[in-house]
This record gives structure tokens, sequence and C-alpha cells, in this order.
């Protein structure tokens, strides 16, 4: 009876660690994607069962706003792309 104690202890203590670890990193996941203008409850998702593995991801992401930006510049300065949305091969 004393095994399955230190067993069910065991566990336990596993348990909350993990959910000390992945918890907060699924809300930081959540935040950094939602700065990005990702959808962040896929990221928080991630967070939360992925851990800090989710957390490097979300991290890395290119920011939206940025590329957004970016693009609005160069077309200011007249970039035009080649290939257009519209149809497959260019006019």
């Amino acid at each position: 009876m004393l095994r399955e104690e230190q067993y069910l202890r065991a566990a336990m203590g596993y348990v909350i660690g993990l959910l000390m670890v992945c918890l907060p990193c699924g809300f930081i996941s959540a935040s950094i994607s939602r700065a990005k203008a990702r959808r962040w409850a896929r990221w928080f998702w991630a967070g939360l069962l992925f851990g800090p593995l989710g957390l490097i991801g979300a991290a890395g992401m290119p920011d939206r706003k940025s590329q957004v930006w970016l693009r609005f510049l160069a077309e200011a300065q007249g970039y035009q792309p080649r290939h257009h949305k519209d149809s497959e091969v260019p006019e």
C-alpha cells in the first residue's frame, strides 16, 4: 500500500509540474501570436500541448503587421509583383 501512495504522489507531482510549465507557455504563446496578428487560440493550444516548443514556434512566426507595412511601402515606391493572385499567367 505504501508503494502505491508513492507512485500516486510521484504522478501528481509530475502532472502539477507539467501544468506549471505548459499552462504559462500556452498563455505566453497566445499573447505573442495576438501581438503578431495571428490566431491566438491555436497558438494557446500549441503552447499548452507542446510547452516550450509551442512558445518557440509562436516567437518564430513572422509578424503580419510588418509584412503588410513593408508591402505597402514597396508598392508606394513602384514595386509590382510578378505574379498576380487573380491569374496564374501574368499578362
